[in-house]
Order: C-alpha cells, then structure tokens, then sequence
C-alpha cells in the first residue's frame, strides 16, 4: 500500500474518502520523528536543513551505513510500508 500511496499520492490527497488514511500516512512519512501538531510538513529542501533530521537518521541507522533497512526499522508501526514510502529509488533502503 505505502507504494501506491508513494506513487500517487499529489492526486489522491485530495480524495474526500483518504481522510482515515492520513494518520497511516503520517506514521510512515515522520519514522518515529515528531511533527507539527497540524502535520502540514515541510518541503523535501527545508525539511533536510533540518538538524533534528539528521540527528534521528543516525539514530535510526543503527549499523552506520548511511542508509535505514526495514530491519532498522522495526519497532516502528508497519516498518515494511514505512520503508517503502520513503524509498524513492526502490532498493530497499533509505538514505538522506
């Protein structure tokens, strides 16, 4: 489902019936991060300005690759669906 979301999310955000969704959505897109009470988020170039990003990027990579695999992850509601919403080039991993 995180792919689908991932692959047509600036259309289907503004479905009426995705409201039940969003706090599924939330989850994957912060990664255990706070956010902003409102969850408006930021820009991909402001939210990586961010030190607070990067601070929690370490904290997840736990092996110091410089990337988070889905067994990084667990712990996390849904890892797998986390993993892919943010894994834009499809190979299994995140990096900043």
């Amino acid at each position: 489902a995180a792919i689908f979301y991932r692959t047509f999310f600036p259309r289907v955000r503004f479905t009426a019936d995705i409201g039940e969704s969003w706090v599924i959505i939330r989850d994957w897109a912060r990664l255990g991060m706070a956010g902003d009470e409102k969850g408006t988020g930021e820009s991909y170039e402001k939210a990586r300005q961010n030190k607070d990003l990067e601070n929690h990027f370490q904290k997840l990579d736990k092996d110091r690759s410089g990337s988070v695999t889905s067994e990084e992850l667990q712990g996390l509601p849904s890892p797998s669906s986390a993993l892919a919403w943010h894994d834009a080039n499809r190979d299994k991993s995140i990096s900043l």
